[in-house]
């Protein structure tokens, strides 16, 4: 495995994704990234929470069936294994195996975890509390672009100046059916078969 990145952050007091932090995701298996697939992530710091934006290409878009129900929360449940999604890991304390996870759907579904390495329990992630909010959903001809914003409280604390949080940018897309091994994973920072390998992750300097 390559050297883990360093990606600086910057803050903005307007959202502007032209002035966003901007990153390549790349096959996180260490394979050549397949050119149906190239994804871009943009992501920003705000005094709302962290903005993240990604666009990427589709052979064929899985989404959810649309009568796929939704939680409490307006969170759908096990996205991962029924859509394409972005997905973003990190925060102050990822190092040791806790983190917050949110994924994004091209058609604005999302779903947002607290993980827990540690936890003696399986799955190791609950609910999480605070919900993201969803910026952008568009679905074009061969391509999609989702965005939202993660508060800060998702990630327990925001980040002081120069401070560095070890995190990731991903999108995985599922196979044909819920229960099939997914078909496609890239990462940001590299981390195999698993994105949740938090030795692994890049870093975030804001």
């Amino acid at each position: 495995m390559p050297p883990v990145p360093l990606l600086d952050v910057p803050w903005q007091p307007t959202l502007d994704w032209s002035r966003a932090a901007a990153v390549a995701l790349h096959s996180s298996r260490g394979r050549a990234t397949d050119d149906r697939f190239v994804t871009e992530a943009r992501v920003a710091a705000t005094d709302n929470g962290l903005a993240v934006r990604w666009h990427g290409r589709f052979d064929r878009l899985i989404s959810a069936p649309e009568d796929t129900p939704v939680d409490a929360a307006g969170a759908t449940p096990l996205l991962w294994t029924l859509s394409d999604v972005g997905e973003i890991f990190g925060g102050p304390e990822a190092e040791a195996g806790r983190y917050a996870e949110v994924q994004l759907a091209p058609d604005g579904r999302w779903v947002a975890l607290d993980i827990d390495l540690n936890r003696d329990e399986s799955p190791p992630y609950r609910s999480a509390l605070h919900q993201p909010t969803v910026l952008e959903s568009a679905v074009g001809a061969g391509s999609w672009a989702a965005a939202l914003m993660v508060p800060w409280a998702a990630f327990g604390r925001r980040p002081e100046s120069g401070e560095t949080w070890a995190g990731n940018l991903y999108r995985l897309i599922p196979g044909p059916a819920p229960d099939d091994p997914p078909r496609t994973l890239l990462a940001w920072s590299p981390t195999g078969d698993s994105f949740h390998r938090p030795e692994r992750f890049g870093r975030w300097r804001f």
